[in-house]
């Protein structure tokens, strides 16, 4: 492995930073798809507040679902190695899935239409 010390510092910082502060800010994602889904619908026809809201609200719920997805099959994977688990803790995985789901939902739709707002606010002072 040839790793030039001197070029490496700066991509290293800039994607711990990125990294962290998309980890402290856990629903800045449902915010990001939503001011992004805006930027790009924008860019073919003018869009007024209540339709960047709504179009920031959509990519929210996708986004949402996605992530879903994602957290499934790497729990399932998890789950796999714990196959001696009781099944107490089955049932609760299935419930707070669940409940997981509907916040992923909630969540993106109201952070997305938050992102969709902020980015109309910001591309039309």
């Amino acid at each position: 492995m040839n790793i030039n010390k001197d070029k490496i510092i700066t991509p290293v910082l800039i994607g711990g930073v990125v990294g962290g502060i998309l980890g402290v800010f856990c629903c800045l994602m449902y915010i990001v798809a939503g001011a992004l889904a805006t930027y790009l619908y924008s860019k073919e026809e003018f869009i007024e507040l209540e339709s960047s809201a709504v179009v920031g609200a959509i990519a929210g719920v996708i986004a949402g679902v996605i992530e879903f997805i994602i957290n499934f099959i790497l729990n399932m994977v998890f789950l796999i190695h714990m196959s001696n688990t009781p099944p107490m803790f089955s049932g609760f995985y299935s419930i707070a899935l669940a409940i997981g789901f509907i916040f992923s939902i909630i969540f993106g739709a109201i952070l997305g239409a938050i992102g969709g707002v902020l980015y109309h606010y910001i591309a039309n002072r």
